[in-house]
């Protein structure tokens, strides 16, 4: 949407197997795809890929705008001038894809920063392109222990609209050393700073299910059962 290469991937069950559905999936901030939903040693077998394919599901994944393999703006690693940016192609990914498959349900699941991206494309997507949504550790409602001052909130908006490139935040670290690990030695994730990005979403309809582990200490908990 923005003239930006975006990689994607797709997993689709065996020839001769008849597909039931096809989902999109949509990646955390600062890590892609691959780290995302494949397994802890990045292969395909006993992953969230696998499983999705073993029930009869085509799989599709992007790398959002600046992350993974896909070009930022400008050239920038982890930017997003905009939370909107990634929506849009979101949007122009599952549309596509519906082209491709018309008569097949299309859901997305997201995780984390994806799981934020996706509650705002079903704000935006026509009743007739997605049929659901699934949600993991969504960054839909920010815990209150991870909220700063308002001194330092409004500061944030007015460095991000002098200077939209300047990176000024740093992801939380896992508080797992072995994803600490998995998430350093692994070249495709970002592991510099980001800005600050934060849109309202408004009241959706679409059959959503959340999941939320007591580990992810930005996302508030509370949200999923919104």
């Amino acid at each position: 949407a923005q003239g930006l290469l975006i990689s994607s991937h797709t997993f689709a069950p065996p020839a001769g197997v008849t597909p039931l559905g096809s989902v999109l999936l949509l990646h955390g901030l600062n890590t892609h795809v691959s780290y995302s939903f494949a397994s802890y040693e990045y292969t395909y077998a006993g992953s969230v890929l696998q499983r999705y394919v073993d029930a009869q599901i085509i799989v599709h994944g992007m790398d959002m705008p600046g992350f993974g393999k896909s070009e930022g703006v400008g050239g920038k690693r982890g930017h997003l001038l905009h939370m909107h940016h990634a929506v849009d192609d979101t949007l122009q990914l599952c549309a596509i894809l519906k082209a491709c498959h018309p008569f097949l349900p299309l859901f997305l699941h997201g995780q984390c920063f994806g799981g934020a991206v996706a509650t705002l494309v079903l704000q935006r997507a026509p009743p007739s392109l997605l049929r659901g949504c699934v949600l993991t550790v969504p960054n839909i409602v920010i815990a209150p222990e991870a909220i700063p001052s308002a001194v330092i909130v409004g500061a944030l908006g007015c460095i991000a609209s002098v200077a939209p490139t300047l990176p000024i935040l740093h992801e939380p670290e896992d508080s797992d050393q072995d994803f600490q690990f998995r998430f350093a030695s692994d070249p495709f994730c970002y592991a510099g700073a980001i800005r600050r990005l934060v849109q309202r979403a408004a009241p959706h309809v679409h059959p959503l299910r959340a999941y939320a582990g007591r580990g992810q200490d930005t996302a508030a908990h509370h949200a999923e059962r919104a």
